[in-house]
């Protein structure tokens, strides 16, 4: 099974983009997802699906995506890194100790 990320529905914007210019009905255009980011050894598929993008009526399209060999797209979630979290914390930690500090010069 093969997983994709925001690579393809990019496509799928570009495609809606550049359709969004063009006036007459029932144009299709079809792109094929032929690359999977993958790393290491991915087989010898080659095509992964398609995506047909048709001009149904002014001002509106229809994306049909067919993904073949049992390949799905994956929702991806973008978390930060744990030294980011690090860095946010030593930083919240010193501004902390900053408050304090001025805090107890006030207070002297």
């Amino acid at each position: 099974m093969r997983k994709f990320g925001h690579g393809a529905i990019g496509l799928v914007a570009m495609a809606l983009v550049a359709m969004a210019g063009t006036s007459a009905a029932a144009n299709t255009i079809q792109f094929s997802l032929a690359g999977d980011h993958c790393t290491g050894n991915c087989g010898p598929q080659t095509s992964f699906g398609t995506i047909a993008i048709t001009d149904v009526a002014s001002n509106q399209v229809a994306a049909n995506v067919t993904l073949l060999n049992d390949n799905k797209f994956v929702n991806t979630v973008s978390l930060p890194e744990p030294g980011s979290f690090l860095l946010l914390g030593t930083g919240l930690f010193a501004a902390a100790a900053l408050l304090r500090r001025r805090a107890r010069a006030r207070s002297n």
